[in-house]
């Protein structure tokens, strides 16, 4: 970083030996995506580089992105190419295909029993565009899960096996590629949000006990509540991140089977007391394996539905109604259900969302993350 400061006045146009440092402007650009796309890291780069800025006495300059010298509507800002004048954003053709070939290796099909052994460069590469054109693709980023679990193994071994899970992310890759015209349109990121309310706003929490292999997830919405009481096998396999993200989407589920018109066409909030679960379904992205297959099927639920959920994090003391559904404490549960105008009479108990087939998924994927690097690279076949 020295040679930036140093080469701000040249030797020749100085005539010294000995260089001052002089305040200089600097541009800074973040290329490298893949490490951005691990859990919010570029914001710590951002924010170190600021802080190391604002020691030295330098201001960055807040350069245009856009071709200089005019004011066109078009042009290409970090390689995505954007229109001011229809508000739209779109991958070029030839970033397309490119991110085509990279996925080829990823789902060719295989040659005799060994796993495919995959590089640490071919994975770097293909995360690094594909988290790239998720700035376009904004949902793209939580069919990224299987790709940075690779990269994780790859960077400790150097290389990793092709499991069935990352296969499957690929093939959605390609698919969309295929299919989608890479084109997305620029909007506010939050419109129409309803401010959070008894009435018409969903609420729900989670509870695990490790020692006993027991808990349970509670649901509330308007009068409408559901309880799911976890298996030892659910409580040993999924934390409780995941525990309370399978909630808040299978309540999601259970109300459109029940009542579509309670959320289609709306944008709403959803009061939920886990941190991780609120920045991942807010951010729509998130590396762990599991939590991307919810994400996918919210997303799914939303396309269909033509709905928008912001997920409202509270104090685990601010959701007692949830909290008291998922522990089954139903003293606790009517008395403050009342306190909110909800008296016993007016309470129902619904059916929750079948959800043997995605903790399945979900289980399937973690452990998929976890295969990929099953033995000594020399009983693995190179792709």
């Amino acid at each position: 970083m020295l040679d930036w400061f140093a080469l701000a006045r040249q030797k020749s146009e100085v005539g010294e030996d000995m260089i001052e440092l002089i305040p200089a402007f600097i541009s800074f650009f973040i290329d490298d995506f893949p490490m951005v796309s691990i859990a919010g890291f570029g914001k710590v780069v951002l924010t170190v580089f600021a802080a190391l800025l604002d020691v030295m006495g330098l201001d960055p300059q807040m350069k245009k992105v856009l071709p200089e010298g005019d004011f066109k509507q078009q042009g290409l800002v970090m390689g995505v190419f954007v229109d001011l004048k229809n508000m739209t954003a779109s991958v070029p053709p030839d970033k397309v295909f490119k991110a085509q070939c990279m996925l080829e290796p990823f789902l060719c099909d295989d040659e005799g029993e060994a796993p495919v052994l995959l590089d640490t460069k071919a994975i770097e590469q293909l995360l690094g565009l594909l988290n790239w054109m998720s700035d376009v693709l904004v949902t793209g980023r939580f069919h990224l899960a299987q790709i940075v679990s690779a990269m994780r193994s790859a960077s400790k071994h150097g290389y990793c096996t092709r499991t069935p899970q990352l296969r499957r992310e690929c093939n959605w890759w390609r698919t969309v590629l295929n299919k989608w015209n890479c084109v997305a349109l620029i909007v506010p990121p939050e419109y129409m949000i309803s401010p959070w309310k008894w009435i018409d706003s969903p609420v729900t929490d989670a509870s695990r006990e490790l020692s006993s292999l027991s808990g349970g997830g509670g649901a509330f919405y308007n009068g409408l509540w559901g309880l799911c009481k976890w298996t030892p096998h659910e409580v040993e396999e999924l934390d409780i991140f995941e525990l309370e993200a399978l909630m808040c989407i299978l309540w999601i589920a259970t109300l459109l089977s029940i009542d579509p018109q309670a959320l289609q066409g709306r944008r709403f909030t959803f009061r939920n007391d886990n941190k991780p679960w609120y920045y991942a379904c807010n951010a729509n992205k998130s590396a762990k394996p599991a939590i991307a297959i919810l994400l996918e099927w919210l997303h799914e639920m939303q396309s269909l539905h033509s709905f928008l959920m912001v997920i409202d994090w509270i104090a685990s003391e601010e959701n007692p109604i949830a909290d008291a559904i998922s522990r089954e404490e139903w003293e606790r549960f009517y008395k403050v259900a009342a306190s909110n105008h909800y008296p016993r009479s007016s309470l129902r108990r619904v059916q929750v969302h079948n959800r043997s087939s995605i903790v399945s998924m979900m289980i399937s994927a973690k452990r998929s993350a976890n295969l990929m690097h099953p033995g000594p690279k020399s009983q693995w076949s190179q792709e």
